[in-house]
């Protein structure tokens, strides 16, 4: 069974994927800390967020690489 995430959902994902605390996160997008405990057994969530993590690690990368240039 696929399912859309929701807004909240995609923007917890990005904070997540940025390094912000799941606290954090709760708070900023008003829900309890269990919501998102339960957002993390989600597939579609899980997979969105190891590709957000890879993206941003990704940037991190090219980052550093043209520091060293």
């Amino acid at each position: 069974m696929s399912i859309e995430l929701n807004e909240n959902q995609l923007i917890a994902i990005h904070l997540l994927a940025s390094g912000h605390k799941s606290c954090e996160v709760a708070k900023q997008l008003n829900i309890r800390q269990e919501t998102l405990s339960r957002w993390r057994q989600i597939d579609e969530f899980k997979e969105a967020l190891e590709d957000a993590t890879e993206a941003v690690l990704r940037e991190i990368d090219e980052t550093h690489k043209n520091l060293l240039i």
